[in-house]
This record gives structure tokens, sequence and C-alpha cells, in this order.
């Protein structure tokens, strides 16, 4: 027998070559399943991400509960974060988007996320449960009594195969783990492609489908050491079914399936974390840029401001973007979540007549803005004008350029940060200061005034049209109807008795529209909308939102009857959690935005119309309460009511009011 010598010298630098590879960070996390062990633990990895929120500060987590989901939940309950259900997934969504918007702070949806072809399948299966031949972990034969099989032996005939149908349901994520059955998922070992049902129907929730020869040939045998596994198929919409028997799979899988497993769970809790949040960057105007900023707003005599919603993105800087904003007291136009920022009644705030007096100004400050449809792609500019682009994305400040529009000064950075500095730079420069304090108090006050006469003379026209008479949808079609409340006069109403604490969302299309015009927000970030597009769906998570994130303030919910149908279930969630929200929702029992465009094209509204639907009885089945408004004399006490039951009650209030039809938004692009 030949005599092995061992050069222990060079066994020890191995040893130690290798040691200090499997210590090194690059290699650690791939040595870890070989250095550390799993052991039996009732913790959840739902404890790290809790954590991680917690560090964040995260207050509230939204959620739709799913069960792949629950250790989440329940570990962020466990440390004092408040665990919001719903009963939509994008009502999750959009209540953290809420929250990241008014607080500044982590905004967390916790959700399940099944696509659309997930819940046709449960559809399908769903009804086909009533199948009398499932037995858990057993093979079920068309021997059986005919009274018990008589409908699925006639559906079987019909094929050219027959099918056994074997139940899967008793199967255990732990017995699957131990015996790491999912090796046949791999097209390892002895693993058989079988053949597929013809149509979706014939499957059942939690049933395995094989050809009836293959139960002959090991009839023997339990049916559930060989039914392994059942994965959908990407390319077709059938399911592809495979078998296989774990004990002769190589032990090469073995290894790797351990290794696997050793590396996603080995020493999960013992590894020490560092939750605390990341250091966010945000671009910042160089100096050179505020300076030529200053210099063209100094010289400027016609200058004008528009505020968009990313201005407000930093949600602590607000009260110093309004200051700034005042200081500067050019004509502003606010636009998306800057609505409101220079308070109900500001000296300098224009809302009317946008594009007049962008086609008379000499200088343009586009805080956080992108020049699309609403500026008619750069086409409301006048050609003289200087504009100055402030975005923290670079598509934004480029979008549409060399078209209609170029902007004179384009800068990359936070727009709120931006205005703020060349508020500061102005301070620190007296004599710079002197001279734009003249500017403003001379030709600068002199534009605004004049924007401001123009403005009184829209705002006297549109209260004349709120006066008008409004009837239903039907009078369109030459059908007599009953007059029915202006939408004008609704938004007026809403106006003048809500409180200075108040927090408006809208969601909706002709209404909310016709609301952004009158409505006017008591101070900064008291204004929610879906944005340029008109999202619909996004009411009801605003208003959970905004008031866990405002519990003082008074929060109406403006909806339109067609958008209303995507939120109405939350009035129960409202309920559960103490959420008071005033819902007024104009109802026209129509599609109004898209009608109004629609038919004088196409000739034809179809599809647009809805009904005159009792919504104030959907609330109170939810446990909520609600009336319904028919004409302008009920306005002023359901209104009354609706705000004296969510203060006492803390629950919702639904106000059904029927509108009727006006032309106050004729024109608006739609189709």
């Amino acid at each position: 027998m030949k005599e092995i010598v061992i050069d222990w010298k060079w066994a020890g630098l191995l040893a130690t070559v290798s040691a200090l590879l499997l210590a090194s960070p690059s290699i650690a996390k791939y040595s870890a399943p070989f250095r550390l062990k799993t052991r039996p633990t009732d913790r959840t990895g739902g404890e790290l991400v809790a954590k991680v929120l917690k560090s964040h500060n995260v207050e509230w987590l939204f959620t739709l509960v799913g069960g792949h989901i629950s250790p989440i939940l329940v570990s962020a309950k466990k440390i004092g974060i408040k665990v919001i259900d719903v009963r939509n997934e994008a009502t999750a969504v959009f209540a953290a988007d809420a929250i990241s918007r008014l607080t500044g702070t982590c905004g967390v949806a916790v959700v399940t996320a099944e696509n659309s072809k997930d819940f046709d399948w449960v559809q399908k299966k769903n009804n086909n449960n009533n199948d009398k031949d499932r037995e858990g972990g057993g093979i079920s034969h068309q021997k059986k009594k005919k009274k018990e099989n008589d409908t699925n032996n006639t559906q079987s005939k019909t094929k050219k195969d027959r099918y056994i149908k074997i139940n899967s349901e008793r199967f255990k994520k732990k017995k699957i783990l131990k015996k790491k059955k999912v090796k046949a998922a791999m097209g390892l070992g002895e693993v058989k492609s079988l053949k597929t049902l013809n149509t979706s129907e014939d499957l059942t929730d939690g049933t395995l489908v094989v050809p009836e020869e293959f139960v002959e040939e090991h009839k023997t045998k339990s049916a559930s050491k060989y039914i392994e596994f059942m994965q959908k198929s990407k390319k077709t919409d059938h399911f592809p079914i495979f078998f296989d028997r774990p004990k002769r799979l190589p032990w090469v899988v073995n290894a790797y399936l351990s290794y696997q497993v050793q590396y996603l769970f080995a020493g999960a809790f013992d590894t020490k974390c560092d939750y605390s949040p990341l250091a966010v960057r945000q671009a910042k105007a160089r100096q050179s840029d505020v300076k030529k900023i200053v210099s063209v707003l100094v010289q400027a005599k016609k200058p004008v401001l528009i505020v968009g919603s990313q201005a407000l993105l930093n949600a602590k800087d607000k009260d110093a973007l309004k200051d700034a904003v005042d200081f500067l007291s050019i004509p502003t136009f606010l636009s998306g979540m800057a609505r409101g920022l220079t308070g109900k009644d500001s000296r300098y705030q224009v809302r009317q007549n946008r594009n007049q007096a962008l086609k008379e100004c000499d200088c343009v400050i586009l805080l956080g803005c992108m020049v699309d449809f609403r500026f008619d792609y750069g086409r409301s500019f006048s050609k003289k004008s200087k504009i100055i682009a402030i975005n923290r994305s670079y598509f934004d400040l480029t979008n549409n350029t060399d078209l209609f529009w170029k902007p004179y000064l384009a800068v990359q950075s936070d727009p709120c940060q931006t205005i703020c500095d060349c508020v500061a730079f102005i301070h620190s420069q007296p004599k710079l200061l002197q001279d734009y304090t003249k500017q403003k108090e001379g030709v600068i006050a002199s534009f605004v005034t004049q924007l401001k006469h123009a403005e009184i003379k829209k705002e006297n026209l549109n209260l004349e049209k709120s006066k008008e008479i409004s009837f239903s949808r039907s009078d369109l079609w030459g059908v007599k109807s009953k007059e029915l409340i202006n939408p004008l006069f609704l938004c007026r109403k809403i106006d003048e008795l809500m409180s200075d604490d108040s927090i408006i969302i809208v969601d909706g299309g002709d209404f909310a529209a016709t609301a952004a015009y009158v409505l006017r927000p008591r101070g900064p970030l008291r204004w929610m909308d879906p944005g340029p597009f008109g999202t619909l769906g996004v009411g009801a998570g605003f208003a959970l939102g905004a008031k866990l994130a405002n519990p003082d303030a008074e929060i109406w919910l403006i909806w339109g009857d067609g958008s209303s149908g995507y939120g109405l279930a939350e009035i129960d969630t409202f309920r559960k959690f103490g959420i008071g929200v005033i819902a007024v929702i104009g109802n026209d029992a129509c599609w109004s935005q898209i009608e109004r465009e629609q038919v004088p094209k196409l000739g034809d509204n179809v599809a647009c119309s809805l009904s005159y639907c009792p919504y104030e009885l959907v609330s109170q089945g939810f446990g909520g309460s609600g009336e319904v408004v028919t004409n302008n004399d009920e306005l002023d006490q359901a209104l009354a009511r609706a705000k004296e039951y969510v203060k006492k009650s803390r629950a919702p209030y639904v106000i059904n009011a029927h509108i009727g039809t006006s032309d106050f938004r004729q024109g608006s692009i739609s189709v």
C-alpha cells in the first residue's frame, strides 16, 4: 500500500487562505451556508421588515391581508406600527401615497398584488368547486357510484383521453421542504411531462390531473408519492403537469437544494444589521444659476411664476416655500399639490386666464412643472418671454423643447430649495434687495392688478353661470326633465361652508375639474388631486391618509359618481378606524367629461350613461350615514348636518347630490 505524505506547511497555508477568503465580505454571503446553521424558531422575516419601517419613523402600514404577508403585519403591530386594512389594494397604495405627500415620511403599503390572470383562474376554478370526486391525498376512480360521478363521467367520455383527478390540498410546505419535493420543477431526475387538458374550466382548486393509464400502472402505490409539482405555463393558458420520484434524484440536486435553503435562512437573526435610513441626496442649484435667475427676475417687468406639485415634495419645507413666494409677490399660478400654497385670499395669486397671462409676460419661472398638454406643448408661451425651468428631472426640463418652446435657463435641482436660495441671495445683497423691492412695488404690482381685474371679470361670469337652471342628462336628448342642482352652485356652497383647517380631495372627471376652478384650499398641502391625467379611484385612499396624518382636519372628498364606484366599499374602512370624511358625490348619472366631447365628435353617447344610484344607502349599509339632495334649497342644511355628524360620530357621511348639466367646461380635452 502506497504511503500518503501530507505537507503540513502547505496544508496550514491553504487553511489560512481559505479562512481569510471565507471571512471576506464579498465571499461571506456565499460561505454563510457552511458557517451558519438553521435552528428551529418561531420568529419570521417579518420582524426584519418591521424594524426597517420603524427606523424610518413609519406610523401606519396600509394593507389588504394575504397569507404570505401576514408575518410582516403581525411584526409591525407588535412594535407599535398601526396596521390599517382596507377593502382594495389600490386604496392601500393611494393612502400610503397621501401619507408621503402630506408628512414627508415614508408611506408604506403591503399588498399581495395578484394579477388579473390569477383572479381569472380563481374564478374559473371556483366555478368548478362543486365536483364530488375530490378526496384528500387519494385517487378518485370513475368506477365510483354512478350517482356520485355521473356528471364527470359524461364529460370525460367526450374527450379523447380520460382523466383521473388527484387532490393535493393536504401537502404541507414543511413536508415539501423536508423531502425536497420541489426538485421536479428543475426538470431533473425521472420527470415525465404529461398531457394537459384542453380547457382551463376542467381544473378545480387544489387538484392535479393525470392520464388514467398512469394510475393503472402505479395503482399499488400511493399517488401522493408521485404527484409532485404543477407549474403554470408562461406560453399558454393551460397547466403543464409533472410528476417525479424523489428517491431517484441525483445527490447533487439534494446538495444544491440544501445549500439554497441554508443560503436563504441560515443566521438570519444572528447578523447585525443597520436599520437606519439612508441619506437622501437631492440636486442643488449652482450659485451661478441662482445669480442668473435673480438677474432675470430683477429686470423683468411682467414676470409670472407657475408652481407645480414637485415643488412640495419636501412637505417639511412648505412654509419656507410659502414665505419665498410671498416675498417675490409676482403673479402666481398654482397647480396640482401646490394649490392652496398662498392661502385662500392671496393678493398676487391668479386663478383665471393663465394662457392670456403667459402671452403677455416677459419672464416665466416654471417651478416643478412639465411642459405638456397643459401648456399646449409650449405654444402657450410668448416667443419674447425668457423661460426659466427648475425641475428635479432632466426629462421634464427638456420635454418638448425646440418644438414650440426653448428654456432660457434650465436648472436641474429641487424647485423649492432653488427658489428659497434665490430669495436668500436677494436678501444678502442690500443694493439688490432695494432694487427688487422697488420693482415689485412698481411695474410688477401694476401687472398683478391687471391680471386680478381680468380674474374678477371671469369670476363674475362664473358666478352668473352658477345661478343658471340645470337639468338632468335626459334634457340633452330632448326629453323633458326636472330641475337639479347646478354643479357650480354646489361647489360654491361647499367653499362657503368648509373650515379653515379643511383638506380637499378631488376624485373624478367633470365634477372634480369644476371643483378645481371654484374651491379655494385654505393653506399649503390642503389640496389633493389625481394629477394631470385624472387617474380615477384615488379618493378613498387619499382621504384615509389625509385624515390619519391630520386627525383634527376637516376632510372633504369631492367624488364624481363614476369614480366613487372605485372606493365606496372603503366607507367600511372609515367607520372601522374612526375616519370622519364628508363625501360629496356629484351624481349626474354620466361619465360627463367623456360624453361632452364624444357626442359632438362621434354622434353617440354609447358607454357614457350611468344611473342616479342611491349612494347614500350604500354608505348606510357600510356603517356610515348620508342623504340624497336634489335641489339647491336643500344644500345648506345637508352640508351642515354632514359637518356635525362627522365631528361627533367620527364616521363618514355621504351627500348624494343630484346635479344637472352645465356647459362650464365646454371644450375641455377628453377624447
